[in-house]
C-alpha cells in the first residue's frame, strides 16, 4: 500500500460503470489507511522509515540496500570484503554496510525504506522465491547475488532481519563491522641493513657499520634506538620506528598471532630457498617477536635477514646476482599478524603520541619518548620570536585567567588623495610596485594637507536673457551674432572649504563658424552666508563686478571648442557666486560672424591654506 498523490475524479464524457463513482473514494480510503499505518507506527515507535528515497531500479520489495555516495542513491547490498593496499588489513566493502530493506516502491526508482522495526513485508523476492513461503528465522546478506537474503550464514556474515514465518519481519541491521572484533595485517619488511655492509669472509660474522636509525631495515640489537629492550643474545633488531603504520599497530595481540615468510638465496645454493611458515625450526631459532619488536638471533655467515653477498657500495640487484643464474633473485620477508579488539578498546587509551613539538610524552620518570605503558606528559613553552610582518588588525589586548582577549588596532595609514601629506619612520607598500600614494605608514604618523588643492563646482541655476538652449551638434547655451544676449548662472561654495579660498570661472566655448571668437563680458555678484542665522541680516548686493577673462581664440573651422578661465577672487565658506556672461555684437571687438555656444561652465575652487 502506498500514498496516492493524484485522485482520479469522474471526467466529463467518461463512461460510467458501477466502479467509476467509487474510484476516488477508494483512493482516498487507501490514503487514509496508509496515513493511519504511518501514524500508528510512529506512535508506538515500532518502525523507522526513510520515505521516498531514490533507489536503483533493480531493487525490489524486501531487498537489503546500502547508500552509494558516488551515485547518490540506494543500491542492492552484497556481502564482500576488501584489502587495504598499505597495511594488508581486511575490511568490509561499502556494499556490506546495509541501511535497511525496500518496504514500498512508488515507482521504479522511488521507494520507502524500512530502516528499523517490525512490519508486514513480503521478502520472497529477495529470496529468489517470488510469492513463495518465507520460513521463520534469521536472514543474512547474500555474498552471491546483489540484494538477496539467505537463511544460511555466509563467510562474510551480515545479519539483516528476522522473519516470524507469517509475513512479518523485524529489520535491525547494524553498522558495526563484523570484522571489528579482530583485524588482519600484512607488511613486507626490508631485507637490508640500516647502514653499510660488506660480505664477510666465509665463516666470519656479519657486521652493520655506520648504523643509521633514520633508515628502514635492520640495526644492531644493541643500538640506542632499542633502549636496551632486545632479548638476550639477539644480534639484530628491526627498525620499527621508520615503519610508520607497522609501528603504530605494534605489537600483535596476542603476541603469538603472527606468521613470518622469508624467501632468500643462500650463498651455497643457486636457487631461492623459501622458509615458511614460522613453525619451521630454522626460523624458530632465528627470529623472536615480542612486544618490543622483531629480533634476529644470529649474525653467523649466511644466516642474516639480507643477502649474504650484499655490498652496500653497489646496487643490491648487482651484489645479489648468482653466477650463471638466468633469472632475477627475489629476497622477501612478509609479516602477517592479527590484533584482537577488546571490548574496552573504545573507552581506554591504547597509545599516545604527540603531534606538536611543544607537547612532550615520556616514559614514566624518564626523558625517553614513549607512546605506550606508564607515561608522563609535559608542556614545552619555550617561545621564539617569529615573523614581524604579519598582516591583520587584531592583536592581543588582555590576558584574563586562561583567556586571551583580542581587539582591533590601526594597522597602518595610507593616503588616497594627492593633497594629503603623511610622514612616519616606518613605511611599507600596500601592493609591491605601487607608486608613492600606496605607501602604508606605521607607528607615529604625522598628517598634513598640501596647499592649493583644487576642486570643481557645478552650476546649479541658469537664467537666460536672449540666449537660447541649443542641441546641434551638442547641448549648449547659444549666443547669436545679431543681437545682444546674456545668461546668469549660480555656484554654491561648500560650507566646509578653507577660509580665503579662491574662485575662478571656467567656460568651454563652442564656435559655430571659423574665425576669431569675440571678447565676452563676464561679471559676478558675491552673496555671503548669514552666519548669525536670524539674528543679524546681511545685505544682498545688486552691483555686478567685472571679472577678467580672455575669450578670444582663432578657430580654423566650424564647431571647434576652446576653454577660458577667469582670474580668481576670494570667497568664504557658504558663499553664493552669480556669474553673468554677455555678448554684444555691436561691440568693436566682436567681429565673429557666427553663433557662440557655452558647452560647459564650472567654478574652480582653490584652497590657499589658512
Amino acid at each position: 500500500m502506498s500514498f496516492e498523490r493524484f485522485i482520479q475524479y469522474i471526467k466529463q464524457g467518461e463512461p460510467v460503470s458501477p466502479g467509476t463513482p467509487n474510484r476516488a473514494m477508494r483512493q482516498i480510503d487507501q490514503n487514509a489507511k496508509y496515513l493511519w499505518d504511518v501514524i500508528q507506527a510512529a506512535g508506538i515507535g515500532s518502525t523507522v522509515y526513510a520515505r521516498e528515497r531514490t533507489i536503483e531500479s533493480g531493487a525490489k520489495i524486501g531487498m537489503p540496500v546500502y547508500y552509494n555516495p558516488t551515485t547518490q542513491q540506494f543500491e542492492r547490498g552484497l556481502a564482500n570484503v576488501e584489502t587495504d593496499g598499505a597495511t594488508g588489513q581486511i575490511m568490509t566493502s561499502q556494499s556490506t554496510q546495509i541501511w535497511g530493506i525496500v518496504a514500498i516502491k512508488h515507482n521504479a526508482t522511488l521507494a520507502d525504506l524500512l530502516l528499523y522495526g517490525l512490519a508486514d513485508i513480503d521478502i520472497s523476492e529477495a529470496l529468489g522465491n517470488v510469492g513463495g513461503d518465507v520460513a521463520a528465522g534469521l536472514y543474512h546478506l547474500s555474498n552471491q547475488t546483489p540484494g538477496y537474503l539467505t537463511s544460511s550464514r555466509p563467510p562474510v556474515s551480515v545479519p539483516v532481519l528476522r522473519s516470524d514465518g507469517n509475513g512479518n519481519v523485524f529489520v535491525n541491521p547494524t553498522f558495526m563491522d563484523f570484522l571489528d572484533n579482530h583485524r588482519h595485517y600484512k607488511f613486507e619488511l626490508e631485507t637490508s641493513p640500516a647502514g653499510t655492509h660488506t660480505q664477510p669472509a666465509e665463516g666470519e660474522v656479519h657486521v652493520i657499520a655506520s648504523a643509521d636509525d633514520s633508515l628502514p631495515g635492520w640495526l644492531p640489537a644493541d643500538h640506542a634506538v632499542f633502549d636496551g629492550k632486545a632479548p638476550v643474545n639477539a644480534k639484530f633488531g628491526y627498525n620499527l620506528k621508520e615503519e610508520g603504520l607497522l609501528n603504530d599497530l605494534w605489537p600483535p595481540l596476542p603476541i603469538t598471532s603472527y606468521d613470518l615468510e622469508f624467501q632468500r638465496v643462500s650463498i651455497y645454493e643457486p636457487n631461492p630457498r623459501q622458509i615458511m611458515p614460522l613453525a619451521n625450526s630454522v626460523l624458530d631459532d632465528l627470529v623472536i617477536v615480542d612486544r618490543n619488536g622483531i629480533w634476529w638471533m644470529s649474525d653467523c655467515y649466511d644466516e642474516v635477514p639480507w643477502p649474504t653477498n650484499l655490498e652496500t657500495n653497489v646496487s643490491q640487484s648487482e651484489s645479489a646476482t648468482v653466477a650463471d643464474c638466468p633469472r632475477d633473485v627475489v629476497h622477501r620477508m612478509i609479516l602477517w599478524f592479527t590484533k584482537v579488539n577488546f571490548s574496552t578498546e573504545a573507552s581506554v587509551v591504547t597509545s599516545l603520541r604527540s603531534v606538536d613539538s611543544r607537547v612532550k610524552i615520556y616514559c614514566r620518570d624518564t626523558t625517553k619518548v614513549g607512546a605506550t605503558g606508564d607515561l608522563d606528559i609535559d608542556l614545552d613553552l619555550q617561545l621564539t620570536l617569529g615573523d614581524d610582518d604579519r598582516r591583520g588588525y587584531l592583536v592581543f589586548k588582555e590576558l584574563e585567567g586562561n583567556k586571551i582577549h583580542l581587539g582591533p588596532v590601526c594597522e597602518g595609514i595610507y593616503a588616497t588623495s594627492s593633497n594629503v601629506l603623511l610622514t612616519s619612520e616606518l613605511q611599507t607598500r600596500l601592493i609591491p610596485g605601487d607608486n608613492e600614494s600606496a605607501l602604508v605608514h606605521h607607528g607615529l604618523t604625522s598628517l598634513g594637507v598640501l596647499t592649493e588643492p583644487t576642486r570643481e563646482l557645478s552650476s546649479s541655476l541658469v537664467r537666460l536673457d536672449g540666449a537660447t538652449e541649443e542641441f546641434d551638434p551638442v547641448l549648449y547655451l547659444g549666443l547669436p551674432d545679431d543681437t545682444q544676449t546674456s545668461f546668469i548662472t549660480k555656484f554654491d561654495v561648500p560650507a566646509d572649504v578653507p577660509v580665503n579660498s579662491q574662485f575662478a570661472y571656467r567656460a568651454r566655448i563652442l564656435g559655430r563658424a571659423a574665425g576669431n571668437t569675440p571678447q565676452l563680458t563676464v561679471e559676478y555678484v558675491l552673496v555671503s552666508r548669514p552666519v548669525a542665522g536670524l539674528t543679524t541680516p546681511l545685505s544682498v548686493s545688486s552691483v555686478w563686478m567685472a571679472l577678467a577673462i580672455d575669450t578670444v581664440a582663432t578657430l580654423t573651422a566650424a564647431n571647434q571648442a576652446v576653454e577660458a578661465t577667469s582670474n580668481a577672487f576670494t570667497v568664504t565658506p557658504g558663499d553664493i557666486v552669480y556669474i553673468r556672461v554677455i555678448r554684444d555684437p555691436e561691440d568693436v571687438g566682436d567681429g565673429y560672424s557666427g553663433e557662440l555656444g557655452i558647452m560647459q561652465q564650472t567654478g574652480v575652487l582653490t584652497s590657499s591654506g589658512s
